[in-house]
C-alpha cells in the first residue's frame, strides 16, 4: 500500500511538473509571437514613412 501511494504521489508530481513546463512554454511562444508582430508592424510603418519621405523628396526636386 505504501509503494502504491508513493507511486501516486510521484505521478501527480510529474503531471504537475509537465503542466508547469507546458504553461511556461506556451507563455514564451505567445510573448515571442507578440514581439515579432510588434516588430513587423513597426517596420511596416517605418517603411511607409520612408516611402513618403522619398516621394516628398522627388516632388521637391521636380519643383526646383
Amino acid at each position: 500500500m505504501l509503494i502504491n501511494d508513493e507511486m501516486k504521489e510521484e505521478a501527480q508530481y510529474l503531471r504537475k511538473k509537465a503542466k508547469n513546463i507546458r504553461n511556461r512554454s506556451f507563455r514564451i511562444i505567445v510573448i515571442a509571437a507578440v514581439l515579432v508582430l510588434g516588430l513587423l508592424t513597426l517596420l511596416y510603418y517605418r517603411e511607409k514613412r520612408f516611402k513618403n519621405f522619398i516621394r516628398q523628396m522627388r516632388d521637391d526636386i521636380k519643383d526646383i
